[in-house]
């Protein structure tokens, strides 16, 4: 009877991923990095606040990642490029126009992009060896991930916390871009 309950807290823990299973050099990234751009349904809620809208991504030929986030009716709301280390701001409109902002958007937007820039990070991976979960930093500035519905080896849906800023942000790969302004 022991055995049996062994066995079965084993393939428990087992089932719900492990910690640190391979090596972060080795993690892919959450975002299609290949060439072209990239349509994701974007939502972020801060507090009572919310914006939507939607994340068109991209990376140029010289390796440079780069985020527009539009409303639903085209109304560019910022549009940044840079590498994981710097980025430039090409637009923002006024009411996120905020440096700390920004920099906390970019930092966020550079892990899903390359998972192994930061050094302290927990990685939960799935059975596949995707990325279920990642866990950085501490205090205000804790951030975690969360990937899941893996798709061609991206997951259909991120979501990023920043639990003591009440910070959220929901990242979702659209079922069908056929109809969407890219097109």
């Amino acid at each position: 009877m022991r055995i049996f309950a062994l066995a079965v807290l084993v393939f428990l823990f087992a089932a719900c991923g492990t910690t640190g299973k391979i090596p972060p050099e080795n993690v892919s990234p959450l975002l299609d990095t290949s060439e072209g751009m990239k349509m994701y349904d974007f939502q972020l809620i801060y507090g009572k606040n919310n914006v939507e809208g939607w994340l068109l991504v991209n990376r140029n030929k010289s390796g440079n990642q780069r985020f527009i986030l539009t409303s639903h009716i085209g109304m560019s709301l910022f549009d940044l490029e840079g590498t994981s280390d710097e980025y430039r701001i090409l637009y923002v409109v006024d009411f996120l126009d905020r440096e700390r902002a920004l920099d906390l958007l970019w930092s966020d937007f550079s892990i899903l992009f390359s998972p192994q820039i930061l050094k302290k990070t927990n990685f939960e991976i799935n059975e596949n060896g995707n990325i279920r979960m990642l866990e950085t930093g501490h205090g205000p500035l804790k951030t975690l991930i969360t990937a899941k519905d893996y798709e061609g080896g991206f997951p259909k849906t991120i979501q990023i916390d920043h639990p003591r800023l009440r910070l959220s942000v929901l990242i979702k790969q659209p079922d069908n871009v056929e109809g969407s302004l890219l097109y």
